[in-house]
């Protein structure tokens, strides 16, 4: 234990203590714990070390926890002494003429030269890497070395770190014994604003170890934030929707390190203490149903992924997210978590786009609610943008507490409505005097920003205009994120017509919402409800799959006037009903149906139950279950895997594949697909209009056989909703049932509410009957996002990409020599032409779900470059007579009628990808073969026309190469185009699949020593 001296006079301690180094402030002497008496310091005797103590003024004694003095032991001087028993508390006394103040203090330990020694402080990365300053808007990381001389295992202290006066102290740090010992610590909470700071570090400030040396422990440096940082590209909202409609900014990062202080960037209320990104949050899990998609933030590669979690949660919890983290170059990074369980539609290594859809919101992992936690990272340091948003990012982010009050969703009901509001209040449309006497009218609303003391009213207007109700209010502090109800009671049967309630925040009309009272019967209107889960509403389109692993119970209540009547319950593969289907429930009445899991082969089981009846409003009424049943498969059950991320198909668009990599086998049978059977099938979500189809990869349908290169390899069955089967061929191969499963594609309809969710099943039969364990597919239909619309017209003279918007050329751009032009996926070009000069790139970077569309026509001189995939072309693409393989990369590109023209060395190329019906291709006379060519038969490529002109008239196939021209294509002129085959060169035509022919309608000159090789033709 100790006693400390604090504020004394240091020459009168050293001549009393005869102690030569006494500190910076503070002089100790020991006390034996044990023995509770006053023991001396060094070399002064007790009686001594007592007898000057008190015999001198002392400014203040202050004594250790539970310090005693043995009855009898006296301070004072001799014209006063006192006798002190337990000192448990602060007492004051006079000593000679000055007070000596008793405090309890912590236990100390005296080390012969223990000392704490700092030897740098300095900034670091969130990976703690020391870097000069940090981003404007970076968290703040500060890392401390020391040593350490003579402590023992006992020890502990704490390392103070200051920022601009805001100090975050380190864990208790113990345990270090040894001598010449180094050690660091590095944390970080703070956030770089503009401008310069100070930064402290202190090690045991609180002079918890006496130490030799107290001068070594502080280090204090400053730097100067980091503006206008090597950001690659600025950010786009992450986010699709209307703002303050569709989503609200509920909280931003906390910028204060310290616990239980909270801040936002602007000092507001917008965040919860250690929030860590923005939360943009959905009005309930209705919305989330609907599909609010969420978008990557800027071009990147996707790091990280993670995916399947539950989606529905309503707490903070330790359970996992699903989230998608994308690198964009130079230490920056961004994370979208709290996604929809299925809906992630990267994969990690994938490169994305601005603007590009990576998932839907969702609320998975630790959330209350549905919402996108959107989190941008500088080296693993956490960035709030807000500090400097014209740096930042492409669009203006108004403060969350400056914007309006708006509502996002609201409704009457006819009970109360808060249990319900996360996943969205039943609504009533109409109230009938007959047939709802007994109900209590409810309005309920979901609002956006509503400030602290705001004005606000809610009147509920008869009628004839007179206002019946009207309820007032004024909240303490801002309403982020706000749900309220309220109810006339059973007023509401006062008068019959359109009533009104309107809201007014600070007298601005925030809504008025009207609700037609009748004495008519009001119509039948189903609601649901779930057992398992205390009667909470099951809503019309849940996406998030109810678990019946058993057998679950739902009430199906009827709170409409009519009898509602149930004409069907359909239920996914896997499932019945135990009992009886309900037909008819009676106005204010219920009945149950226990749906029952009854699969007896192990897989996975998911669909929607849908319950079709004579509510007006909700005819079919659906969500979605699932069931897992465990064990080994047959011996010989096929496999098909599905390995690719969910697929995003826009409504109205082109088929999307659902998997372009999809696997099959089924090693136990022979290698013929004959009786083999393949179904997809839209298990949940379906939309009117949906349609699967074998639309990829050659495949065509003629009457009620699918074709492939024009072979028959099976029949189609009859066409239902949502539903693609294809019995096999005798003579299709497995190789054909791969390539079958691979070209299965979804059009979404364009019919209201098409957007959201959609799940896919598809399985693989053998003939056997053993049936593969099913494969599913979830496909994200978004809402339309506007696009961004850049004008360009300028030539490209540096590498340059486009990504994420429409861009409109205002006059002919020329890609010149030395300059890369990259066009990344979901880019649109409009107008005008791009030219790409010798010694000049360009690079089309679509997929298949997201492709570059090019409205522009594209020419690539001789001795440029192209790389072209996933890109449709709907304009004229042209590439030089002396471009070859090694200039050329085109791959998994769909053309419009007459929108190539190439050299023949080329034409080899444009089977790896999809033409239009009708479509021909032109090729450039002219030119020479450079190798062995091949010209295929490509799908709905009606003929190849040798388009030449006075100076260029024909194709030359010299001495040593050979064309070889494939059945069943057509071959024409264009201004006198045609063929030389020169000595020792060859033209092959030759019949490979019998009923096919090559025509040709050109000029052929066959010189001394060339070779015609043609069957068939």
């Amino acid at each position: 234990m100790w006693i400390w001296l604090r504020n004394l006079n240091r020459d009168l301690i050293r001549q009393h203590l005869g102690h030569s180094s006494i500190g910076k402030h503070w002089r100790l002497i020991s006390r034996n714990v044990f023995s509770s008496r006053i023991e001396p310091s060094a070399r002064i005797a007790e009686s001594e070390a007592v007898t000057r103590f008190l015999a001198n003024p002392i400014k203040r004694v202050i004594a250790a926890t539970a310090f005693t003095l043995n009855c009898g032991t006296t301070i004072g001087g001799r014209r006063k002494r006192k006798t002190y028993q337990h000192l448990g508390a602060c007492y004051t006394s006079r000593v000679g003429r000055s007070p000596a103040e008793i405090q309890l203090l912590e236990q100390r330990v005296l080390l012969s030269g223990a000392n704490l020694q700092i030897t740098d402080a300095f900034l670091v990365s969130g990976t703690d890497q020391e870097i000069s300053a940090p981003a404007l808007g970076q968290m703040i990381f500060v890392q401390a070395n020391w040593t350490t001389e003579d402590l023992s295992s006992s020890n502990d202290y704490v390392v103070r770190f200051t920022v601009d006066g805001v100090p975050i102290n380190s864990s208790v740090i113990t345990g270090q014994a040894g001598t010449g010992l180094n050690y660091s610590w590095w944390i970080g909470g703070w956030f770089a604003t503009e401008g310069n700071h100070t930064v402290s570090v202190v090690i045991d400030g609180a002079n918890a170890i006496l130490e030799s040396n107290e001068l070594d422990n502080t280090r204090v440096f400053s730097f100067q934030t980091m503006v206008n940082s090597d950001l690659p590209i600025q950010f786009s909202t992450p986010i699709g929707g209307v703002p303050s409609r569709d989503w609200t900014v509920v909280n931003y990062v906390d910028v204060d390190p310290r616990d239980g202080i909270v801040a936002d960037y602007l000092g507001g209320p917008f965040q919860y203490d250690g929030h860590n990104g923005w939360d943009l949050t959905l009005a309930n899990f209705a919305s989330m149903d609907r599909g609010i998609p969420i978008l990557a933030a800027a071009d990147g590669i996707v790091s990280a992924v993670d995916d399947g979690h539950f989606d529905r949660e309503t707490s903070f919890n330790s359970n996992p997210w699903n989230f998608v983290k994308i690198d964009h170059g130079n230490g920056w990074e961004t994370i979208s978590g709290h996604l929809a369980a299925g809906t992630i539609t990267v994969a990690p290594g994938q490169t994305v786009v601005r603007g590009q859809v990576i998932g839907f919101a969702g609320s998975a992992g630790a959330s209350t609610d549905a919402h996108l936690h959107f989190m941008v990272l500088h080296d693993h340091a956490l960035v709030e943008t807000n500090y400097d948003q014209a740096h930042y990012w492409n669009v203006a982010w108004p403060y969350a507490g400056n914007q309006l009050t708006t509502l996002m969703d609201a409704g009457f009901t006819d009970s109360n409505p808060f249990n319900d509001f996360r996943e969205r209040p039943a609504t009533k449309n109409a109230f009938s005097r007959t047939s709802d006497s007994g109900a209590s009218l409810w309005v309920w609303y979901r609002l956006s920003q509503i400030p602290a003391n705001a004005d606000y009213d809610v009147q509920w207007i008869r009628p004839d205009g007179a206002v019946v109700l009207k309820s007032t209010g004024k909240p303490t502090q801002t309403e982020r994120y706000a749900a309220y109800a309220w109810t006339i009671g059973g007023g509401w049967q006062q008068a019959i017509g359109v009533w009104q309630v309107q809201l007014r925040v600070n007298g601005q009309l925030i809504f008025s919402k009207s609700i037609l009272v009748t004495d008519a019967i009001s119509p039948a209107e189903l609601r649901i409800r779930d057992s398992a889960t205390t009667n909470s509403i099951v809503i019309n389109g849940r996406t998030t799959p109810l678990e019946v692993n058993s057998s679950r119970t739902f009430s199906l209540n009827n709170y409409g006037g009519d009898p509602l009547q149930i004409s069907q319950i359909l239920l996914p593969e896997g499932f019945s009903l135990a009992g009886p289907t309900p037909t008819l429930i009676n106005p204010g009445n219920s009945t149950n149906i226990t749906v029952k899991f009854t699969a007896t082969r192990p897989d996975l089981y998911l669909g929607d139950i849908v319950i079709v009846s004579n509510d007006a409003t909700d005819p079919r009424y659906s969500f979605r279950i699932k069931g897992t049943l465990t064990g080994t498969f047959i011996s010989g059950t096929p496999i098909v895997t599905l390995a690719q991320a969910a697929v995003i198909a826009l409504p109205g668009q082109s088929p999307a594949r659902l998997d372009p990599l999809a696997f099959f086998e089924d090693w136990d049978s022979p290698p013929t697909a004959a009786n083999y059977r393949l179904v997809a099938e839209v298990v949940s979500g379906f939309q009117t209009g949906d349609t699967l189809s074998f639309s990829a990869n050659g495949y065509s349908r003629s009457g009620s056989n699918l074709l492939h290169d024009g072979l028959i390899i099976g029949t189609l069955g009859a066409t239902q909703n949502g539903i693609l089967s294809l019995q096999f061929a005798r003579d299709a191969s497995f190789a054909e049932i791969q390539s079958t499963l691979r070209s299965v594609s979804f059009a979404a309809g364009t019919a209201i509410g098409g957007p959201g969710q959609r799940i896919i099943r598809v399985g693989v039969t053998d003939p056997a009957g053993h049936q593969c364990s099913s494969a599913y597919r979830t496909v994200d239909v978004p809402q339309n996002i506007p696009p961004i619309v850049m004008s360009i017209s300028r030539d490209i003279t540096s590498d340059t990409s486009w990504s994420g918007a429409t861009f409109n050329l205002l006059n002919e751009i020329h890609v010149r020599s030395g300059a890369t032009l990259t066009i990344n996926s979901g880019v649109l070009i409009n107008r005008y032409s791009i030219i790409v000069d010798r010694g000049a790139r360009i690079v089309f970077s679509g997929t298949t779900n997201h492709p570059v569309t090019l409205n522009t026509a594209l020419l690539i001189n001789d001795g440029a470059f192209i790389s072209m995939s996933g890109t449709r072309v709907n304009s004229l693409l042209t590439c030089g007579r002396e471009l070859d393989f090694a200039s050329v990369i085109l791959t998994e590109n769909s053309f419009a009628p007459n929108s190539v023209l190439i050299n023949p060395n080329l034409v080899p190329l444009l089977a790896e990808n999809t033409f239009d019906t009708g479509s021909t291709v032109r090729i450039l006379a002219g030119t020479t073969l450079t190798a062995d060519r091949t010209w295929r038969r490509i799908t709905n490529v009606v003929n190849y026309q040798i388009i030449g002109d006075f100076a260029h008239q024909y194709v030359t196939v010299p001495a040593g190469r050979t064309l070889t021209i494939n059945p069943g294509n057509l071959i024409t002129d264009g201004n006198y185009g045609g063929f030389i085959v020169q000595g020792a060169g060859k033209l092959v035509t030759q019949c490979l699949r019998e009923g096919l022919t090559t025509e040709f309608q050109c000029y052929i000159e066959i010189q001394a020593n060339g070779h015609l090789d043609s069957i068939h033709s």
